[in-house]
């Protein structure tokens, strides 16, 4: 597969430049144009097998009619659990599509709503995580009373040699959460874990480096796997094992006043398919 470099941000290699609020919206049309597709496809099957199944149980009436039923018995609707089941998924995905219509793409299109105009910032760490991403999660937040409710955000990940940088949007109605959540995981170790998190409970369209991949032992893959279809969870809940082994046992050497309880639970990550 060969990316084209379109923005200038790209061609710069400049992650400061003014175009970078345009890679999560390259990432929103991406879905999007994923989803109307699926829509497109689920709509055509249901078409399609209403009026197998619709013409199935005609013939039958008319097999039957004046034998074992009425004849003038007149088939007006039909349904079963395959026709319930496409129907769940239409109505799935139109849901999806509106969250993006609603949640993101109408905020890069207008000027004078600041409330919901699109908040585009860069977190940039001096550590290279073998991971790229570009998708959508729900981040959960919980208020001074407990309350808790969730907000949509995009996340993209640039990794390099030296350095990883993460490119989040959200509309600005959801910022002071947003800012509230990036505090909570101000600390170098809280950072990896809320990232690995999101790997896992967040957005699956990430891609790891293969070489990486293939060292996780088969308990871990299966694991990864299994977790990524937990639908119950969000990126703000803890994750209870290490995505990057290295990475971690380096922040855990290197960072100076940790706090023994982060220190235990973290470090506990490490252990957790040898325990």
């Amino acid at each position: 597969m060969t990316v084209t470099n379109i923005f200038t941000f790209e061609k710069n290699n400049n992650f400061y430049d003014i175009s970078i609020h345009l890679q999560n919206y390259r990432a929103i049309l991406r879905d999007l144009f994923y989803l109307k597709s699926r829509h497109k496809l689920l709509k055509k099957e249901f078409d399609r097998y209403h009026k197998e199944l619709f013409n199935y149980h005609e013939s039958l009436i008319k097999t039957h009619a004046g034998i074992t039923i009425k004849k003038d018995i007149k088939l007006t609707s039909v349904e079963d659990p395959n026709m319930n089941d496409i129907k769940q998924k239409i109505h799935y995905i139109e849901a999806k599509i509106l969250v993006l219509d609603n949640d993101f793409l109408s905020g890069y299109h207008i000027q004078n709503d600041k409330k919901n105009m699109i908040n585009t910032f860069i977190i940039e760490i001096d550590e290279s995580i073998p991971v790229a991403l570009a998708g959508q999660s729900n981040l959960q937040h919980k208020n001074k009373k407990g309350r808790k409710s969730s907000f949509p955000v995009y996340l993209s990940i640039f990794p390099s040699s030296n350095k990883t940088v993460f490119i989040y949007s959200l509309k600005n109605r959801y910022k002071n959460k947003m800012d509230e959540l990036m505090l909570s995981v101000n600390h170098p170790l809280k950072y990896l874990s809320f990232i690995e998190s999101w790997l896992i409970y967040g957005s699956d369209t990430w891609f790891i480096n293969e070489s990486y991949l293939n060292s996780f032992s088969k308990i871990k893959k299966n694991k990864i796997l299994s977790d990524l279809y937990d639908l119950n969870k969000y990126p703000t809940d803890c994750l209870e094992y290490s995505l990057f082994d290295e990475l971690r046992v380096k922040l855990l050497k290197s960072e100076k006043n940790i706090d023994s309880k982060l220190f235990k639970i973290e470090n506990r990550k490490l252990s957790y398919f040898t325990d």
